[in-house]
C-alpha cells in the first residue's frame, strides 16, 4: 500500500513537471502568435487607412455626398477599432 502511495506521488510530480515545462513552452509560442498577429493587424490598419485617404483624395465630386461621407466615417471608426486592437495584440491586453 505504501509503494502504491509513493508511485503515485512520484507519478503526480513527473506529470506536475511536465505540465509546468508544457506550458511554459505554450506560453512563448502563444507569445509569439500574439505578437506576429498584432503586427500583422497593425500593417493592415495601416494599408486600410491608407485606402482610405486615397478613395478621398480621388472622389473628387463624390467627396461631398452624404453616403460617401458616411462610409468614410464608418471606414475611419474601423480602422480606429483595428489600431486598438493591433495594441492590445502587441501589449498582451494590457
Amino acid at each position: 500500500m505504501i509503494m502504491r502511495h509513493r508511485n503515485a506521488v512520484a507519478a503526480t510530480a513527473l506529470v506536475s513537471a511536465c505540465t509546468t515545462a508544457g506550458s511554459v513552452a505554450e506560453f512563448i509560442a502563444m507569445r509569439i502568435v500574439s505578437i506576429l498577429s498584432g503586427l500583422a493587424v497593425l500593417f493592415t490598419t495601416l494599408a486600410f487607412g491608407h485606402l482610405l485617404h486615397h478613395f478621398f483624395v480621388n472622389a473628387g465630386e463624390a467627396a461631398h455626398s452624404p453616403p460617401f461621407l458616411v462610409g468614410m466615417g464608418i471606414g475611419g471608426v474601423v480602422g480606429i477599432f483595428s489600431f486598438i486592437g493591433a495594441c492590445l495584440l502587441l501589449r498582451r491586453g494590457r
